[in-house]
């Protein structure tokens, strides 16, 4: 049998036997040599980077299924620092490019505006905890039904106002069928009344 190799005793108070490992010493050592390597490893990577990627690219290619899986224990270790590292990075480059960025979502709401308002809807009714989503196709059907007239006057005007029929205030959802077009007086009229209440101010209901 070969023969064990030992620490000899030290400063953290020897060994009650003699021989025996001192185990704070080993995992000193340990440590020590982790740190080394990682340092060499570091080192060799900046001397050697497309040799390094080459590796890891023919690596990957030879082993898809080991590097999903070694991607997803990674995220699952580190996710909260990966989220967070994310949300600082989108923070600083909103704040370095806010002028191009505003830019750019004007011109993209301007260009699509039906989705600009759904946009704006759900995230109100996402606030509210209401159920349902609203889409830009719902809108362009909903118009479409009306045939481009308001709800309640009938006036047609340039632009319909999407309405919750009954009110995110009062527990209405956010789905397509709570929604119709309004005019702008008629929508500032209706506010958050309740819809047979409003169609009896208008004398539509008795």
């Amino acid at each position: 049998m070969a023969a064990k190799r030992f620490l000899a005793p030290c400063e953290h108070g020897g060994s009650p036997e003699p021989g025996q490992v001192c185990w704070e010493c080993s995992m000193a050592r340990i440590a020590k040599e982790r740190i080394a390597r990682a340092e060499y490893m570091k080192e060799w990577y900046v001397k050697n980077t497309d040799i390094a990627k080459a590796n890891a690219k023919r690596w990957i290619a030879e082993n898809p299924e080991a590097h999903r899986a070694s991607k997803c224990r990674s995220y699952a270790k580190n996710a909260e620092k990966i989220l967070e590292r994310g949300k600082s990075y989108l923070r600083q480059y909103y704040l370095e490019n806010r002028e191009r960025i505003l830019a750019r979502c004007a011109a993209y709401d301007a260009a699509n505006p039906d989705k600009a308002r759904a946009r704006v809807l759900n995230r109100r009714a996402r606030r509210v905890g209401a159920e349902g989503k609203l889409t830009e196709r719902d809108i362009l059907a909903i118009i479409a039904t009306q045939k481009g007239r308001c709800a309640y006057c009938r006036k047609k005007p340039a632009k319909l106002v999407m309405d919750h029929i009954q009110s995110l205030a009062k527990g209405g959802s956010n789905h397509r069928r709570n929604f119709q077009g309004l005019c702008g007086p008629c929508n500032q009229r209706k506010h958050a009344k309740d819809p047979l209440e409003f169609s009896r101010e208008l004398g539509l209901l008795l």
